[in-house]
């Protein structure tokens, strides 16, 4: 305990500001406070909460630093290596490959970002941090990232626990498989060995459970709870002891709810018997039998009102845009309505010169601003029904891929903005690679780094990035 009264307030909070700061992430602080006065009351909470907030900026700092400034794969033509939007070399080229990308990863309880790669040196994976740094040698035939920093490595055909950040092995590779990790603030996953199945603690890579059940698996709603299954009964063991909590012995267990979120545990005998646990596991009855439990997350529906009749806001314009080829690159495209047999046609357009015209699907817009992608002595370009010219006829194809339009010319590729129509990067590219850069975007932490992989014609690869085109490769 930590007591502060009268002027000897500023001394000890001083000493809890630098302890705090230095250990918050070891140490959870009690603190009780002994004053004279109100005053020194109020200083003491103001200095301990501005010592939290700054302690929390401290940390979001951190965190900022490399969301702002996330790292990207790039090759060299040779080797894999890591750099940054300013392309500047983080990790030198040295790896066969960069499987998979983890930016920026936010661990929840520490406020700190942890950013890594798995790498491949070889046939044998491992993971560094940005500075190059290995997390774990590349040593596993397969490596994994599950979850919290904590992986699965393969060394000859069995799983070994690995802890990314203390970059140690956990435990030996030993298991035949790992995966599954509960919601608790505890690594808790789930493991099999010889056709059975368990829990084990990946922090210190103790079993939670001996590796004895046909299945394991985690209650809904009870974040630390385990339900282990043996011999077709079913029973219930704490993740954070490995106590039996309900003994194998019922054929059903179920978490309901009796109000708002209190849980109850149904157990139920393949005889009929139905028992009832609350949260401390202590049998419980209901005069109605338990009628009025409903499953966990099993809301009812909530009313919907009646759609009152008429027009439907926000619903899809029976006005459609058709092509009709008249002859001799002769066009006509007509504004109709197909709620009308035969169409009502409000608007048409004669076009001439071009051997082919498109619609491009875009959003609702009025007809003259419509989109059609055309061909004309051989090139490709963009135009309105109207004949405006939006695109040139400069490149040998115009491909609409989302939000953007790939275009080729003269075996180069390129990008223009699918919005506002300008140009993302001229066709100087040799591909790109949509599917491998997937690979790297589903690992990030935004769901996306805004960039597509792309590949040079003298082989280097590297992001760009959608909004400017720019080339995230050293040396460029």
């Amino acid at each position: 305990m930590i007591y502060i009264k009268n002027t000897d307030v500023y001394q000890p909070v001083q000493h809890i500001v630098a302890t705090f700061h230095q250990n918050h992430h070891k140490y959870c602080l009690s603190l009780i406070c002994l004053f004279d006065s109100y005053t020194l009351f109020m200083k003491a909470v103001t200095i301990f909460l501005v010592c939290i907030l700054l302690t929390i900026s401290g940390r979001a700092q951190i965190f900022s630093t490399d969301f702002q400034d996330p790292p990207y794969p790039y090759y060299d033509g040779h080797k894999w290596g890591i750099t940054d939007m300013n392309r500047q070399v983080r990790v030198a080229p040295q790896y066969d490959s960069i499987l998979y990308f983890r930016a920026t990863l936010l661990d929840l309880y520490s406020f700190k970002a942890d950013t890594f790669a798995l790498v491949r040196k070889g046939k044998k994976l491992g993971a560094i941090d940005l500075q190059g740094n290995a997390l774990t040698p590349c040593n596993y035939d397969r490596l994994e990232h599950l979850y919290w920093g904590i992986a699965r490595g393969k060394q000859n055909g069995k799983y070994a626990i690995l802890n990314l950040k203390t970059r140690k092995q956990v435990t030996p590779a030993v298991y035949d498989s790992v995966a599954d990790h509960c919601s608790c603030t505890s690594r808790i996953f789930r493991v099999w060995q010889r056709g059975k199945q368990g829990y084990i603690n990946a922090d210190t890579g103790k079993l939670v459970t001996p590796i004895i059940y046909d299945k394991v698996d985690y209650v809904e709603g009870m974040d630390t709870i385990g339900l282990v299954i043996k011999n077709k009964k079913c029973g219930l063991v704490s993740l954070m002891s490995g106590k039996e909590l309900l003994p194998l012995v019922y054929d059903t267990i179920t978490p309901m709810c009796q109000n708002s979120n209190n849980v109850v545990v149904v157990a139920a005998h393949a005889s009929g018997t139905t028992k009832y646990f609350d949260w401390w596991w202590q049998e419980v009855k209901f005069a109605d039998g338990g009628k009025n439990l409903r499953r966990y997350n099993d809301y009812p529906e909530e009313s919907k009102e009646e759609t009152p009749p008429g027009p439907k806001i926000g619903t899809t314009s029976s006005r459609i845009l058709s092509i009709y080829k008249q002859g001799n690159d002769n066009w006509k495209v007509n504004e109709e309505d197909l709620m009308n047999d035969p169409p009502k046609i409000y608007n048409t357009f004669e076009l001439s010169g071009f051997s082919s015209v498109k619609l491009i699907p875009t959003e609702e817009r009025p007809a003259k601003y419509a989109l059609l992608l055309v061909r004309k002595n051989g090139k490709a370009g963009i135009i309105r029904p109207t004949g405006e010219e939006v695109i040139p006829f400069i490149y040998d194809d115009i491909v609409k891929t989302a939000h953007y339009y790939k275009t080729t010319l003269n075996g180069k590729v390129g990008m223009l903005d699918g919005l506002v129509l300008t140009t993302i990067k001229k066709p100087v590219l040799k591909r790109i690679l949509e599917k491998e850069g997937d690979t790297f975007e589903k690992a990030s932490n935004v769901g996306s780094m805004n960039a597509w992989l792309v590949e040079l014609p003298d082989g280097k690869k590297g992001f760009m990035i959608k909004a400017n085109g720019r080339l995230l490769i050293p040396g460029m």
